[in-house]
């Protein structure tokens, strides 16, 4: 997962590319969350 990036654009339209590390995230099962700015983030790996 380390090659892939999550896409991310703020509401004054500026898009920043933010490289997915599992090293980072928190695991639980197969989906890992991401703390942005005291929000979370949650992405969900498939097979």
């Amino acid at each position: 997962m380390e090659d892939s990036y999550l896409i991310c654009k703020t509401s004054a339209g500026i898009t920043g590319y933010i490289p997915l590390n599992t090293g980072y995230m928190v695991k639980n099962g197969n989906q890992y969350t991401i703390h942005l700015k005291s929000k979370s983030v949650t992405v969900t790996v498939g097979k």
